[in-house]
């Protein structure tokens, strides 16, 4: 039955984004830069998330003007190296936060039952120099939502040349993706189809749910 439409939230801010370039624009290093920079929540986040220090964060920002010094954790040489394209990019999505959000609710959305409430509530942070190697990193929100920051130089490393368009896409797919295994979570959580065991499946009924849990969500890893 079709009671339960899914109440998917997504919110995308660049502003981390914007600000970093700003930063990288500058002819040379300026430490308050970099202390402006720590205050923004997705740049917090990520230094958080690399379990470093705000040193290490400012040492490697300070290393993208400063070509013979090694990059330890947070690489924003390569973004400044680039950074006539990246600031064009930024400038055409800033003002097409909204329609991004929509694109991947709808995604999401697409692929939810309705038979049992599957809400979700995303908000995402596009970004650059994000440490490790994955494009972004999702964390629990206080409101218990998720915050997602998104290293735009990673998940649009190999789209050069692009339109806009298709990037876009690309982000929302990113995005959607996040977005769905929050909701898809919750509809498993809320159904009463999947609060109860199958017996018929007798003992593989562990591993036909961990492949029903996780394969939905492995769709949006498949580029289309």
């Amino acid at each position: 039955p079709a009671g339960n439409p899914p109440a998917i939230e997504v919110r995308v801010d660049s502003r981390a984004a914007r600000e970093i370039l700003l930063t990288l624009a500058r002819p040379k290093f300026e430490p308050t830069d970099a202390r402006l920079l720590e205050d923004i929540p997705a740049i917090a986040l990520s230094i958080r998330d690399s379990s470093r220090s705000n040193d290490v964060f400012e040492r490697d920002l300070k290393a993208a003007f400063e070509t013979e010094s090694r990059v330890a954790v947070f690489d924003f040489r390569a973004v400044r190296d680039a950074i006539t394209r990246w600031q064009a990019f930024v400038a055409g999505i800033s003002p097409r936060e909204p329609e991004l959000a929509r694109m991947a609710v709808s995604q999401a959305v697409a692929l939810l039952p309705s038979d049992a409430p599957a809400p979700a509530k995303l908000d995402v942070y596009l970004s650059f120099g994000l440490a490790g190697l994955a494009d972004n990193i999702v964390a629990r929100a206080p409101d218990g939502g998720e915050t997602m920051v998104i290293d735009l130089s990673r998940a649009l490393g190999d789209s050069d040349g692009e339109p806009l368009d298709s990037r876009m896409a690309r982000l929302a797919r990113l995005i959607a993706g996040a977005a769905f295994r929050q909701a898809w979570g919750n509809y498993r959580a809320n159904s009463p189809a999947w609060k109860r065991p199958d017996p018929e499946l007798g003992p593989f009924e562990p591993l036909v749910r961990i492949v029903a849990e996780a394969g939905p969500v492995a769709l949006f890893a498949v580029d289309e």
